[in-house]
């Protein structure tokens, strides 16, 4: 498992470090600043040339579990280039990109990384568009309230 960090790089790679076991790694992304894609980006470039697909997370919402990650990785068989948790047709996370190099390649080039058609989507209900960052943001303009 590969943890991309950006702020409080120092508290967030201590807690990595004390949670590893030998298989979690952090990465620091420099320019985490400018946003989620070039974090995405960075962390993409740190896999392995073998590791031809990603399961991503966001840190910022912890509901999403690993039954989840096992629905959509069940979903993928057929799929696109990507499969995608939603909550009533609203993109959410975790992400399961099938194709890291093309997705990588279109972030390089400013691109979006995915492109209508190559997305499958799984209803999975309110935890997939969670965030403990922001508690409100999603849940009044969707009409969703938080437990």
């Amino acid at each position: 498992m590969l943890v991309v960090i950006g702020a409080d790089r120092i508290r967030a790679a201590k807690v990595v470090h004390a949670v590893r076991n030998g298989r979690v790694s952090a990465v620091f992304a420099p320019n985490h600043r400018r946003g989620h894609r070039a974090s995405l980006l960075h962390g993409l470039r740190s896999l392995r040339a073998s590791e031809g697909e990603a399961l991503v997370f966001l840190g910022d919402m912890p509901l999403a579990d690993h039954g989840l990650a096992t629905r959509l990785v069940r979903a993928a068989r057929g799929a696109g280039i990507a499969v995608r948790a939603t909550h009533r047709g609203i993109p959410g996370h975790p992400v399961l990109i099938r194709d890291v190099k093309t997705v990588a390649d279109r972030l390089i080039r400013d691109e979006s990384p995915f492109r209508n058609g190559e997305v499958l989507r799984v209803e999975s209900g309110p935890e997939a568009i969670r965030d403990i960052d922001r508690p409100g943001e999603r849940f009044f303009r969707v009409g969703v309230r938080p437990r």
